[in-house]
């Protein structure tokens, strides 16, 4: 099964290095041996963390980014499926931490998703969400590439699937937020440019790893769960 990616969010965020770095040291700990990625996407994900585990699935549903990831330089122990999460058999594999990375606000049914990635983790095995927190800031861009809603943490735990217990859930980027709540109500501007990208991810993201800290974790635009299946 393979679909068309909308939008060009991939590529606008993939000059985010600041940002990748600041939320894969929040989950890193949580990744087991064997990983499942879904909505990987360009590969920022994969190529960054799948060298810290002995087995890395990467499924992307749309056909050209799966076809180019396929190409990519990857670990070798990286395997690339050009699918959904219905793509992998839940009876012969299990694994150790399955990933959602600003994917599962994409996917319009997201309390059968999280049941079926549940029914594919081991024992002890662990969920991890990152995706834009907060409905009220929902926007024209989100809508435009693809999103059907944002989250909160009390919305996430409305669908954490029987069976995964809650382990932590904290927001990020405090002074995004207010960025954001700018752009929504003042400015009202539509698509970022690349260069305010590079703003935020040069500038405000290393102030928001300051204030984050000082705020514990209960201010930000993004909203990172993780579930450990008991």
């Amino acid at each position: 099964m393979s679909s068309e990616y909308v939008g060009n969010e991939l590529e606008l965020f993939s000059i985010a290095h600041n940002w990748r770095s600041y939320w894969m040291a929040k989950l890193r700990s949580h990744l087991g041996h064997k990983v499942l990625e879904i909505g990987a996407g360009l590969g920022s994900v994969t190529k960054q963390l799948s060298n810290k585990s002995n087995s890395w699935v990467a499924v992307e549903p749309d056909r050209t980014m799966a076809e180019f990831l396929q190409f990519e330089d990857l670990p070798a122990n990286t395997s690339v499926i050009c699918g959904t999460i219905e793509s992998i058999d839940a009876g012969n594999e299990k694994f150790e931490s399955i990933l959602y990375i600003d994917v599962l606000e994409h996917i319009e049914n997201d309390i059968l998703e999280v049941q079926k990635a549940s029914d594919l983790l081991s024992t002890g095995g662990k969920l991890l969400i990152l995706c834009p927190a907060h409905d009220w800031l929902m926007s024209e861009f989100d809508i435009q590439i693809g999103h059907y809603r944002r989250y909160s943490k009390a919305s996430l735990d409305q669908i954490r699937p029987d069976g995964m217990l809650h382990e932590s859930a904290i927001y990020l980027d405090s002074i995004g937020l207010i960025a954001s709540i700018v752009n929504r109500y003042l400015l009202k501007q539509g698509q970022p440019k690349k260069s305010q990208i590079k703003f935020w991810d040069s500038v405000l993201i290393p102030v928001s790893r300051i204030i984050d800290r000082l705020l514990m974790y209960k201010v930000g635009k993004t909203v990172v769960v993780v579930w450990k299946k008991i």
